[in-house]
């Protein structure tokens, strides 16, 4: 709305209301200075605002005082007018005159043009009020006094006629027909005036008809323009509306993304915390293990430092065994060129020298004890003659047999049986960090047997086939990925206590222990085919490690109600895993390594549920299910190997090439999903 706009009606009345509240007081008001300057500034919109707050006070002065102390509040108006319209109260009567005055000063100087309106309508009405007709003048009260005394004379005549004996009088009725007389001149008189006054009139009324015309023409004119500002205004309301309606819609689309993405903030806040309890555990399994392996770095020194004291010391036996074999042979030169020289010793005598026979030429000599010993007769030209008369023998001594080092020691299984019992009793405690502590223990002896296999295929590098060589690497990458299996479980089962259950850390630990049981017969078979290819007789077989405490029933097939249960426990590792590598493919930022340790821990858990499900269907007790069993391990084989070849084919690719590969992941993860879940039914 237009700060010009107001309403000729309103201030009409205001003007009137003003001029007869000032006529009344009797005072000259005072104007305040810069007074008149302020109500100057106002808009004609605010001046009439001011103006109704004052004419709504006067009313309010005038005839309500009683009931209301100040203007009560309106609930269109803005909270500080009302405010102001209620200080109007307060102010005294002195003042309150001051500013009525200034306000009516305002609408002369403001609105001339009504003012002049409302002043002319006083005007006419004063003129109508005196220009009345002849008749109205008689019944007026100020019609001449003679009219009254009509009735007095009427009165009189009657009462006369009731007296007989009175007189008639007539000078009453001669007054009236000399008023009338004289009414009749001045009516005569007065119709020139009159045919004048309406000459007038039939000039203003021509005048206004033409104002009427003109006003009719301005008033269709607006009525047009008030229509096409109508319509104007109706069609912005529908686009206002149709835009409204827009913006509701995408309020709510936003409303429904936003709750989407504060509930990602919450889980997202949730792993947060999750990740950092984790974080705190690993950094002080990191720590744990630092400092163990500073300890064993200290004891690899001081072994080492010991190593080549003991070195030095052998450099030195050796040095000094070399000169005690010199001296040895310059003996037997000389007791040789004595024999030559000298007539053959008496029995008893050889016996005395070989008494006197230093404690090296013993050792060199060879003793059978089951047999007698017999010694051998030297020629004249130093021949040996073997006794019986046996042709002579060379005395060449055998060739050392080469000695193969055992794979692994035995102690490391007793380690790692126990380690293995600690994690599993912790486990079913109610203090969730001793599994953290029993899996340090697991980890290191993991450790030790790694590092001793590596020291057995260094010192054996080149006696292994390539058959042998590429199983080793596979069983080495399962105990890798059931190594991280089971610390990712254990892990879990500390953060998350008591909701996750023991069987999943006995389940990982199973699987871990079949993979050391497979690396260990691997060497062994190894070293049991070097030992029957050497010459040497063969050593002791290496001693066997009772794994039956970790891997139930190794070696012996499930029955359908234990592989039952077997399927179970692995299905839950495998939807973690397939949980994990989903999690990973969401992300944009995963990397091949992350990847890879999902895919392993994947599909070594399904390489130990294709190979327990075909012992099974297999054996006597579950051949019923071959027929329907063995197509679904068919497929579960084809699927694991798929995923097996992605694993390996995105180690070379870009991160581009990696995001095109994330779908066939989902699909091959989502495929052994499948078929793990027909085998449970098949069972069920």
């Amino acid at each position: 709305m237009s700060n010009d706009f107001y309403s000729p009606a309103v201030i009409k009345t205001h003007f009137l209301a003003f001029k007869e509240f000032l006529e009344s007081q009797d005072n000259e008001p005072k104007r305040q200075r810069g007074a008149k300057e302020k109500l100057i500034k106002l808009t004609n919109q605010q001046f009439q605002e001011l103006s109704t707050d004052v004419y709504d006070e006067l009313i309010r002065r005038t005839y309500n005082s009683r009931d209301f102390d100040c203007l009560q509040s309106q609930s269109e108006f803005q909270p500080k007018r009302n405010e102001a319209r209620a200080k109007l109260a307060a102010l005294s009567h002195t003042r309150y005159r001051d500013l009525s005055q200034d306000i009516y000063n305002e609408i002369q100087r403001r609105f001339p043009n009504i003012v002049s309106e409302v002043e002319n309508n006083i005007e006419n009405s004063l003129e109508r009020e005196y220009n009345v007709s002849p008749v109205d003048k008689i019944n007026n009260n100020d019609s001449p006094k003679p009219i009254q005394g009509l009735n007095s004379s009427q009165n009189s005549v009657t009462d006369q006629q009731q007296t007989s004996n009175q007189k008639i009088n007539l000078s009453p009725l001669d007054n009236v027909m000399a008023n009338l007389k004289e009414l009749t001149v001045k009516n005569e008189n007065e119709k020139p005036n009159v045919s004048e006054a309406s000459q007038v009139n039939e000039a203003e009324i021509a005048e206004l008809k033409k104002a009427n015309t003109l006003l009719k023409s301005k008033f269709d004119s607006l009525t047009e323009k008030y229509n096409t500002e109508k319509n104007r205004l109706e069609k912005e309301l529908e686009s206002v509306q149709e835009t409204l309606t827009n913006r509701v819609k995408i309020n709510e689309e936003q409303a429904v993304e936003y709750s989407k993405l504060y509930n990602n903030y919450t889980q997202l806040q949730t792993d947060i915390k999750t990740l950092r309890s984790q974080t705190e555990v690993n950094e002080k399994i990191t720590g744990e293990l630092r400092q163990e392996n500073d300890n064993q770095i200290e004891k690899i020194n001081e072994l080492t430092k010991k190593n080549e004291t003991l070195e030095n010391e052998n450099k030195s036996l050796k040095e000094e065994i070399e000169k005690l074999k010199n001296e040895l042979k310059e003996e037997k030169e000389k007791k040789i060129e004595a024999a030559k020289t000298a007539p053959s010793p008496a029995p008893s005598q050889a016996k005395e020298q070989e008494s006197k026979a230093s404690p090296i030429e013993k050792e060199d000599k060879p003793e059978t004890p089951q047999t007698p010993k017999k010694t051998p007769e030297i020629s004249p030209t130093n021949e040996i003659r073997s006794p019986k008369g046996i042709k002579p023998v060379p005395t060449e001594p055998e060739p050392e047999k080469p000695a193969v080092r055992d794979c692994i020691n035995p102690e490391r299984f007793n380690h790692y049986r126990e380690a293995v019992n600690e994690l599993i009793e912790a486990s079913k405690s109610e203090n969730p960090a001793d599994v953290l502590v029993a899996m340090k223990s697991i980890v290191i002896t993991c450790k030790n047997i790694t590092e001793e296999s590596d020291e057995y295929e260094r010192l054996n590098e080149n006696t292994f086939t390539d058959e042998e060589q590429d199983k080793l690497i596979e069983i080495k990458n399962n105990l890798s990925v059931a190594l991280t299996n089971l610390m990712s479980v254990t892990k879990n089962h500390a953060t998350n206590y008591p909701n996750v259950s023991s069987s999943f850390i006995e389940s990982a630990a199973s699987d871990l222990s079949v993979t050391i049981v497979s690396l260990v017969r691997t060497l062994k078979e190894h070293q049991n085919r070097l030992l029957n290819q050497g010459s040497s007789p063969l050593q002791q077989p290496i001693n066997q490690v009772n794994m039956d405490e970790f891997i139930s029933n190794n070696k012996q097939a499930y029955n359908p109600q234990e592989l039952k249960h077997f399927l179970e426990e692995k299905t839950d590792l495998i939807v973690q895993g397939i949980q994990s590598l989903l999690f990973k493919i969401q992300q944009s930022n995963a990397t091949y390594e992350e990847f890879n340790g999902d895919i392993g821990r994947i599909t070594s858990i399904v390489d130990n549920v294709i190979n327990a499900s075909q012992d099974t269907f297999t054996s006597p007790v579950g051949s019923y299910l071959f027929n329907d069993g063995e197509p679904i391990l068919q497929e579960l084989k084809m699927g694991n190997q798929r995923l097996k070849e992605m694993g390996l084919s995105m180690q070379n690719k870009s991160e581009q090439e990696i995001k095109a590969t994330k779908p066939n992941l989902a699909s091959a993860s989502y495929e052994i999903a499948v078929y793990v879940r027909d085998l449970l039914e098949l069972l069920g």
